[in-house]
Formats: C-alpha cells, sequence, structure tokens
C-alpha cells in the first residue's frame, strides 16, 4: 500500500449550516475529529484551515491556507506543502462516511495519474480525491493566476475517475452536510 498523508478540509464559510460544519458534533465529538480518528493507521493526518484562530481543537497538527478565504485550491496547496508523503488524500470536514477504507480504495488506483478523483452519476468530487505532490507546481500557478476554482486544475492533470459504486457506502460515502436538516437525516441514518 502507498503511503500517503490526509487532510481533512476546514476551510469553508459554512453558510447553509448557520455553524462551523468542522465543529458540529457527531458522535460527542467536532466532526473534524471525527473524520480524523477514522485514519488511525494513517501517520500524518492534519487539518487544513482556513485561520488557526477559528478552531479551538487539541490534538491534531493544522496547516493554514496562504491566502484565507481563496476557497479549496487554496486548502490543497497548503495540505500539499505540508504531506509528509508524496501521496495526499483530501476529504472535506463535512463527510462523515469518509475513512482510511476510502482512501485506501482511491489510492490503490493512483498508478501513473496524478490524481484520482471520484465521480457520481450527476457530478465529480475532487474535494474528496487522492492527489501526487508533483501536482504542487501546477496548483500554484494557477492560484497565482487568480484561477481558483477546482475544475481549472483538474483540466491541467492526468485524472482518473473512480466509480463512485466502488467505496465504502456507495456513493453515500460523498455525502456531505449542507444544512440543519441534512444533518439530522444524516445522523438518524449513519450516525452509531
Amino acid at each position: 500500500m502507498t503511503p500517503y498523508s490526509a487532510a481533512i478540509l476546514c476551510g469553508g464559510r459554512s453558510l447553509r449550516m448557520k455553524q462551523d460544519k468542522a465543529l458540529m458534533n457527531w458522535n460527542g465529538k467536532p466532526l473534524a475529529l471525527y473524520i480524523a480518528g477514522g485514519f488511525l493507521s494513517c501517520d500524518d493526518v492534519f487539518l487544513s484551515v482556513s485561520k488557526r484562530e477559528q478552531f479551538d481543537l487539541k490534538g491534531i497538527p493544522m496547516v493554514e491556507d496562504p491566502v484565507p478565504g481563496c476557497g479549496p485550491l487554496a486548502g490543497l496547496i497548503a495540505s500539499l506543502n505540508a504531506a509528509k508523503h508524496d501521496v495526499l488524500f483530501v476529504t472535506t470536514c463535512d463527510a462523515p462516511l469518509v475513512d482510511e477504507r476510502t482512501a485506501d480504495i482511491l489510492t490503490s488506483m493512483l498508478k501513473d495519474h496524478d490524481a484520482v478523483v471520484p465521480r457520481t452519476k450527476d457530478r465529480i468530487h475532487p474535494l474528496i480525491a487522492v492527489y501526487k505532490k508533483s501536482i504542487l507546481p501546477s496548483a500554484v500557478r494557477l492560484f497565482d493566476k487568480k484561477k481558483l476554482k477546482m475544475r481549472d486544475l483538474l483540466e491541467s492533470l492526468d485524472i482518473y475517475y473512480a466509480d463512485a459504486g466502488i467505496l465504502p457506502y456507495g456513493e453515500d460515502t460523498l455525502s456531505n452536510l449542507n444544512t440543519p436538516e441534512e444533518l439530522k437525516k444524516f445522523q438518524e441514518r449513519f450516525s452509531s
């Protein structure tokens, strides 16, 4: 198995949730820490945050975006810079079904590609994906040109698109929580 670093992206504004998603309670823990706990065999797990001051979480390293408020590309750049390994798995802080099983499956498909991005029937999921550290110069070039959309980055890479059906919970693995109603329904269905 290829060793990888794991970054939990916590830089979003959580507007629809009306509270910071990373700090929402899931099984008695802040959601970001719950997700981090799903990577027990990974030796390099950290949170990617817009600003450290937002979080009062102990026991987990944090890396800050190079420029706060510039979206997930900034978090990916900070995470690639911080990663100890040549492969980085990223996930959002609002996807409680993602764990090392998801990362292991996607990492095993990386081979000679720059990235592995899961795909459902109606969309791709570049924020729950695997990237090689070697894409960092491409990401920085786009960032410097103010091309901040993940789609711009993906267009410049050799991507393997993995069918989400192979993930531990199928497409549900990629579900993220955007509203209090979604959180409640998801907790009723999946919380232990």
